[in-house]
């Protein structure tokens, strides 16, 4: 991380990040190539729940690939500009 400064370490304030979270995408590598797919999701008691089919193309790119990782965000809000 470049801005060590703006870095959030301390688990409770992450996981205040993570309860106020309104979008949480997971990203996957299948082969060569990135798979990454907005999901529902909870989080409780330090475990992260995606919805999930019991089978599909998710849970077969991680039968071969177990790196993983995940992105949230929060606060957002629509700006408008100038129509032309």
């Amino acid at each position: 991380m470049i801005r060590k400064d703006k870095e959030v370490t301390c688990r409770e304030d992450i996981e205040e990040i993570m309860h106020r979270a309104d979008t949480c995408r997971l990203a996957l590598c299948e082969g060569d190539r990135p798979y990454v797919v907005p999901l529902c999701f909870g989080y409780e008691r330090g475990v992260l729940y995606f919805h999930c089919a019991p089978h599909g193309r998710k849970l077969e790119i991680l039968e071969n690939n177990h790196n993983v990782c995940f992105e949230m965000d929060l606060d957002h809000e629509i700006v408008s500009g100038e129509t032309r």
